[in-house]
Parts: C-alpha cells; structure tokens; sequence
C-alpha cells in the first residue's frame, strides 16, 4: 500500500486545490421535438363516438402522454431503484396528467416480453430501472426503434450499445462524491485502516474507487486502503462478511458501492460497532449510530426531469449525467457522526469541487499518475 511524507491535512488540501481544475458537467437538453403518433391521435379521437357525451371527445381529443417503467428484477424486496422510479413516475402522473404503468421482470428474457407490451400498447417512453442486464436489453430494444427509451444509473462502459437515436441513459456521476467520503474516511480513522467494498468489478466501481481513494490518500497519506470485490449487487450476506473481515483487519471506516449488497456491508459495521458510509440512497436509517454519510444518486428526481422532458418534446439521446455540480449525485452528512473539523473541512473541498479547483481522477491512467498502482480492483 502506498506510503506517503506525514503532511497536515491543510498542506495538502492547499497542494491539491492550487494544482488541480475539474469542469462540471451538467444535463443536457436537446431541441429535437418529439411528435405524437399521428394514428393513435386518430383512434383517441374517433373514442366513445358513439357515447352521448360527445361534447366532451369533441372538447379534448389530445391522447394521453404514457410513461411505463420496466423494472428491475432479481430482488427479493423492491429494491431502491425500483422505489424511486416509480415514485418519480407518480409524481410526473400528478404534476403533468400523464398515464403511467410497471412491468416486473422475473427473468431476462421477460424484458423482451415486456418491452412488446409497451409497444404495443404504444407507449411514449419506456424506463428501464435495472444495471445488471445492459446487453440482453440492448438487444430487446433493437427490434423496438420507434419506441423511446431511458436507462437508469448505467456506466460510460455502456456507450457503445446506447448510441440508438431512442435510447438515453441517465447517468450518476459519483466520483466527486466519493471524493468527499474519501476525505471523510481518512480524517476520521483512528487506526490508519479503512475499507472499500464493491458488488463487481468494473468501469463505474473503478471510477468511484479512485474518487475514494484519492479522498483517503489527500487527507491521510499514510492510510491503508482494504479493497475487496464481492462480485454480486444483491447478496447481504456476502457484504456482511466482508464488512467483518476488513473490521477484524483493523479497518473501522468503510464506504461500498454494492447494491443491495451494501446493506450487508452496513449490518457488518453495524455489528463490529464501526464507521459506515452508505451508497446510492440515505442509508443512515438501516443504523443511524453507525452511518456517517451517504453518496445519494436522486433517482427519483431524474425520473421526473425525464418525463417531463419527453411531455415537452425535448428528451434527446445520448447520455444525461447527474454529479455534484447539479446535485444530482451528492455526499450527505447523517447525524452527528461526522465531527464538527471534519464537515467544515467537507464543506471547503466541495465548493472548491464544484468550482472546478480539485481534479478528481476517474480514470486508471489518471489514478495511477498522482497516486500510484494502489488501486487492486480495476
């Protein structure tokens, strides 16, 4: 593990902040209009002609704008992405009269299924909440190109099979987040020992890693970095042993990006009585005496901005990222686990963040030119 010259934290915040620069990204939106299928305009309107309230068809023939959201599978309880989505669908269904609908997926070959009964029933926007099934949906979506889609939390390794002209993947950027909780986790070890854990291996757990683990090195650059890679977004267990694992090491912070798998990680801290920072969603509830923090992807709010996008005719293919400089992924503080020098120093580095005065690296090549080959998982 790397070692590094004993330097205050001021010191070497001050060397990093004049270095560095970092540009923000933010949502994009598209001027393509996107037009209303001419033919379902014409059955909307011959509806009901018969009935004796003719007044109203003839008063309001516009069809319905409709939104269905295909939803992940494989979880024993609803799983977060799950939740947010919907809820973000029922709150464009309440702000915007829109007509919405889930379908649940019990396996891969049901996305197909299920993607052929939004078609069918000529939906507007399909959203699909789910991040392990990007081929086997890429490959659904292709015998569907007249049917708009959007792609929850999938990673810049996904580019190439979403490059169709109706499809758009909503983006969560957790790199400078992760940078705080790094920041966090090495200011407030007591052992020189702190922990990341992952679900699996790849572009987006890496690019989060480095986030982290450059936070941790700045702030303490004698810290060791436990790495472990689990490989499963949905097995409890197995992040709960890892947590422990890493606890008896001498480890006693630790931030994961693993899914429903993180909940384990958080019952581990919980049970070794050490320091957890929580992942996707505000995680403090699962142990509040424990979580100090959580990066939190507002799902729920992209889901929103989508609909109403695709209401306005405005949605565009192509990748849509959510980070800190919009708040769409952001590190929040939980409780009073976080001591008071360490939210002030938190509150320092984010605006200098935002401001595009910290670098953070997000590549292996980036990584390893200012840290080093400490990074085991990538």
């Amino acid at each position: 593990m790397r070692k590094a010259k004993t330097a205050s934290l001021a010191v070497l915040l001050a060397l990093c902040l004049t270095a560095c620069g970092a540009a923000g990204r933010a949502v994009s939106q598209s001027d393509e209009v996107l037009a209303r299928d001419e033919t379902m305009a014409g059955e909307g309107a011959n509806e009901g002609k018969d009935s004796p309230d003719r007044s109203k068809q003839a008063v309001s023939r516009q069809v319905k704008l409709k939104i269905g959201l295909l939803a992940e599978m494989g979880q024993e309880e609803d799983s977060f992405f799950n939740r947010s989505a919907w809820s973000g669908l029922e709150k464009a269904e309440q702000e915007m009269g829109i007509q919405v609908k889930r379908l649940d997926s019990r396996t891969v070959a049901e996305y197909g299924a299920n993607l052929e009964e939004f078609s069918r029933e000529r939906y507007d926007l399909v959203i699909l909440s789910g991040r392990d099934i990007t081929e086997a949906f890429a490959e659904a979506a292709e015998k569907h190109p007249k049917l708009q889609l959007a792609v929850l939390d999938w990673g810049a390794e996904t580019a190439a099979i979403s490059g169709s002209d109706h499809m758009t993947v909503v983006r969560f950027d957790p790199v400078q987040a992760a940078y705080l909780a790094g920041i966090a986790a090495g200011m407030m070890t007591k052992t020189d020992q702190v922990g990341w854990i992952v679900g699996t291996g790849n572009e987006k757990t890496a690019a989060a890693g480095y986030g982290y683990l450059a936070g941790v090195l700045d702030a303490n650059p004698d810290a060791m970095i436990l790495q472990m890679n689990i490989h499963s977004f949905s097995d409890q267990e197995q992040g709960r042993a890892a947590a422990c694992q890493m606890a008896e090491a001498g480890a006693d912070v630790l931030f994961h990006e693993a899914g429903n798998s993180g909940l384990g990680v958080i019952q581990g801290c919980q049970e070794r009585q050490i320091v957890a920072i929580g992942m996707d969603y505000d995680q403090s509830a699962s142990a509040p005496e424990f979580v100090a923090a959580s990066v939190v992807k507002q799902l729920e709010q992209a889901v929103l901005d989508v609909s109403r996008s695709c209401a306005e005719g405005k949605l565009e293919s192509g990748i849509l990222t959510y980070d800190l400089k919009n708040e769409g992924c952001d590190f929040l503080p939980a409780g009073d686990i976080l001591p008071e020098e360490v939210l002030t120093a938190l509150q320092t580095v984010k605006v200098e963040l935002m401001e595009g005065k910290i670098m953070v690296p997000d590549t292996k090549e980036a990584f390893e030119a200012a840290y080093g080959d400490v990074y085991l998982l990538d």
